[in-house]
């Protein structure tokens, strides 16, 4: 089981290693609510780290419970696993070179880092308005941020101040109705007045994502509609 185990986690931690590998940069992911194949960006972080747990877990296991089997098999096996030990010193080998490489900035292994930057790039060639911050919005033109949204600066393109988000994982739909009016200069209690006299039980701990589903409307609708509620 430990082995199927292994095997399974792995290829949804590699599908998942892909799938962020060609996601835009978190920011735009999370203002143009980006998906694929129905996830969202941070649920496919949140898949591949959970599948790396896994299969962690599964090699412990497999590991303890078949470490005497292994333990005999490697004494029997010990003058024909010359070779095969030679094979592990080479893969040895070349993963540090890779590793080594990479941190050294090494062209060839530069090139992937730089095919990754490439692809984010493209996702933002078109003009995104950011949803949710009113007349301060910032906006990805091309490649290029310009950002006078507060909690977001042009040098980094990919974060927003935590203490202003309050969203649990990042995403513009888990933003709480609190951070939300504080970033829009809504008055919370009022807002909250509004929302249950349309018929919407909610607090300031509610999400953007759970209003939009009581809404039936897009989280960034749902910003709109609070910033011209009454």
């Amino acid at each position: 089981m430990t082995s199927m185990v292994t095997g399974i986690s792995f290829l949804v931690m590699a599908v998942s290693g892909v799938i962020l590998y060609i996601a835009p940069r978190g920011r735009y992911a999370n203002w143009t609510e980006w998906s694929m194949v129905g996830l969202e960006k941070d649920q496919w972080a949140a898949l591949h780290m959970t599948s790396a747990v896994l299969l962690l877990l599964a090699v412990a296991f497999h590991l303890w419970f078949n470490w005497r089997p292994l333990c005999n098999y490697v004494r029997r096996r010990g003058a024909a696993a010359r070779p095969r030990l030679r094979e592990l010193v080479l893969a040895v080998v070349v993963c540090a070179v890779v590793v080594a490489g990479t941190l050294v900035d090494v062209p060839l292994l530069r090139n992937v880092a730089e095919l990754n930057e490439s692809i984010k790039d493209h996702w933002e060639r078109g003009e995104v308005v950011a949803p949710g911050f009113g007349a301060q919005s910032g906006r990805l033109a091309g490649a290029e941020t310009e950002a006078r949204t507060p909690g977001i600066s042009g040098g980094d393109r990919s974060s927003i101040d935590p203490q202003a988000r309050e969203s649990g994982r990042g995403g513009f739909g888990r933003m709480s109705l609190a951070a939300l009016c504080r970033e829009e200069g809504l008055d919370l209690e009022g807002t909250i007045t509004w929302l249950r006299e349309s018929g919407i039980e909610c607090d300031g701990s509610t999400t953007v994502r759970e209003l939009a589903t009581a809404m039936n409307a897009t989280p960034r609708e749902t910003a709109a509609r609070l910033r011209s509620a009454p």
